[in-house]
C-alpha cells in the first residue's frame, strides 16, 4: 500500500464565503504556474482569444482538482427552501461570478503552497547516559599507590 497525499480543506477569509466548503487535490507545479498567471490577469483587462484559452483551460483543471464542495444555486422554485448543488464541471465554475471563481484559485493556490506548521519545541538530547552520573574518583598518578 502506497502513500496517498491528503485533500486540501480550502478556507476562505473573505466573509462572502463563509459558509463554503471545498475539499481539492493539490496543484502541480506546472498547474501551479499556470494558476500563478492567471491569477496576474486578475486587474487585466485582456480579452484575447488566447486568455480566453487560458481561462477555460483553469476551469477544466480546477474542476478536476476540485474533489467536493456545498456549493449550491438557488431553487427557482422555492427561493427560501434547499438549494440545487451546483456540479463540479468547468461549464458550472464559468458559470460562477468572478469574485467566487477568484477566491477559489487563490485558496487552492495558497493551500498548494503552504509549508507544514513547524514541529513543537525540539526535544532534549534525552536523559545522561548512566555513566555521567556515576561518582568517579580522582585515579592515583601511580598504580602502586
Amino acid at each position: 500500500m502506497g502513500y496517498k497525499r491528503p485533500l486540501l480543506n480550502l478556507t476562505f477569509s473573505d466573509p462572502e464565503f463563509e459558509g463554503l466548503n471545498i475539499r481539492a487535490k493539490r496543484l502541480s507545479l506546472g498547474k501551479l504556474f499556470d494558476l500563478m498567471d492567471l491569477e496576474s490577469l486578475r486587474e487585466a483587462k485582456d480579452r484575447s482569444p488566447e486568455v480566453r484559452d487560458a481561462l477555460k483551460q483553469m476551469f477544466r483543471d480546477l474542476s478536476q482538482t476540485i474533489v467536493w464542495w456545498n456549493l449550491e444555486d438557488p431553487n427557482p422554485d422555492d427561493p427560501d427552501g434547499p438549494g440545487i448543488p451546483v456540479p463540479i464541471t468547468p461549464e458550472a465554475l464559468e458559470g460562477q461570478d468572478f469574485p467566487l471563481v477568484m477566491a477559489v484559485m487563490t485558496a487552492i493556490r495558497e493551500a498548494t503552497t503552504a509549508v507544514a506548521a513547524p514541529l513543537g519545541p525540539s526535544s532534549s538530547s534525552g536523559d545522561q547516559p548512566l555513566e555521567a552520573s556515576l561518582p568517579m574518583d580522582e585515579l592515583s598518578p601511580s598504580p602502586t599507590s
